[in-house]
C-alpha cells in the first residue's frame, strides 16, 4: 500500500528477501510444509528455464525504507496456511 500511496513511478519495485533460493529448494520446502507424500521428479531432458530466483529489493529499501523482515520459510508457511484456509475462494476467483 505504501508504494501505491507515495510513488508516482512506473518502474517496478520488487518486494522480497534479498537472498537466492533455488526452484528445487522452493519445491522441497512446499512439499515438506504441505506434508506431500508423493515423489518429486525432475525431468533432466527439459531446458533449465530459470533454476534459481533472487529478488533485488534495493529499490524498495531506497524509495520506501522497506526491507523484508520475515524469513523465507515462515513466509512460505504462512502463505500456504492462508491458501489452505481460503482455497475455495481462491479457486473460484480463477475460474
Amino acid at each position: 500500500m505504501l508504494a501505491a500511496e507515495v510513488l508516482d513511478d512506473p518502474e517496478p519495485v520488487n518486494l522480497g528477501a534479498d537472498h537466492e533460493v533455488s526452484i528445487r529448494e522452493t519445491v522441497e520446502h512446499i512439499a515438506r510444509l504441505t506434508d506431500f507424500g508423493g515423489e518429486l521428479r525432475w525431468d533432466p531432458t527439459k531446458p533449465d528455464g530459470q533454476p534459481r530466483r533472487r529478488v533485488d529489493a534495493s529499490r524498495a529499501e531506497q524509495l520506501l525504507g522497506w526491507r523484508a523482515s520475515m524469513p523465507f520459510d515462515e513466509g512460505l508457511a504462512r502463505t500456504i496456511d492462508w491458501y489452505l484456509a481460503n482455497r475455495a475462494e481462491a479457486v473460484s476467483a480463477t475460474a
